[in-house]
């Protein structure tokens, strides 16, 4: 009986264990979504700024296509 109480304890302990290094994996994983998160925001607005860019670069290009033309 004293041989199986001791490998109870020692079982919830081993349990206790892994709940708490979940809860630790939980946190990093819920961290590295954070990050993960804000490096796509930097992205889409980077992408946004460069398009803009192009598009402004388009503009002037036909108009000095089309000044030149004329």
């Amino acid at each position: 009986l004293s041989n199986r109480h001791s490998s109870l304890v020692d079982e919830k302990d081993a349990y206790r264990q892994v709940c708490d290094g979940f809860a630790q994996q939980l946190q990093v994983l819920h961290t590295d979504l954070e990050n993960a998160q804000s490096q796509a925001e930097a992205q889409q607005e980077e992408l946004y700024r460069v398009r803009s860019q192009m598009e402004d670069t388009r503009r002037s290009c036909l108009r000095l296509v089309s000044d030149t033309l004329e």
